[in-house]
């Protein structure tokens, strides 16, 4: 599993509440400590460092840790498997990783890489180039 928190104290807290799982965790303070692509891995990430980018290099799952429901939100409709408050409870965030499609927390590595199914107990707003296609073409209304 891939842990990006910058805030040093979060970081340790989530970090060791995963390890007592049994889960092997590369934690992290930002993106460019990470030293090998997370094929296979699930990546918990703040949202400032979210990015649809983590399911094509072979994150099973991306769950976010969001600084507010709006930018949860955004995530899951940008291709996050879920979200979490990014101050929870470490228990609520292994809670909500052992409800992801075909993950136990302790074997997250050894399922196949690609992108599973996400979770449908999620509510999912749409973001706002997908409320308004036109704008995501460069096109004016």
């Amino acid at each position: 599993m891939v842990l990006i928190e910058s805030n040093a104290q979060r970081r340790k807290e989530l970090a060791t509440a995963l390890r007592s799982t049994g889960t092997m965790v590369v934690a992290a303070s930002r993106m460019a400590e990470v030293e090998r692509w997370p094929i296979g891995d699930i990546v918990v990430v703040e949202s400032s460092f979210f990015t649809p980018l983590w399911n094509e290099v072979g994150a099973t799952h991306v769950v976010v840790l969001a600084d507010s429901p709006a930018l949860g939100r955004h995530a899951v409709a940008s291709g996050a498997s879920a979200w979490v408050p990014r101050h929870c409870e470490p228990g609520d965030l292994l809670a909500l990783i052992q409800t992801l499609p075909d993950v136990g927390v302790a074997s997250a590595a050894a399922f196949p890489r690609g992108r599973s199914a996400q979770p449908t107990h999620l509510s999912v707003e749409p973001s706002p180039l997908q409320q308004a296609p036109a704008l995501a073409a460069g096109q004016a209304r």
